[in-house]
């Protein structure tokens, strides 16, 4: 039996800058927003 999965919804560049993030850093990699990890002891 094959089910079908949404996929994510895609988001452009300038959704990207409108949306606010409270918290943390992110970027926009192939259209899904990632979370940034620190990676500097001064992060």
């Amino acid at each position: 039996m094959i089910q079908n999965q949404a996929l994510p919804k895609l988001m452009t560049f300038n959704e990207f800058l409108d949306c606010k993030a409270e918290n943390g850093h992110y970027e926009l990699y192939k259209g899904m927003i990632v979370e940034m990890q620190p990676k500097g002891k001064y992060e």
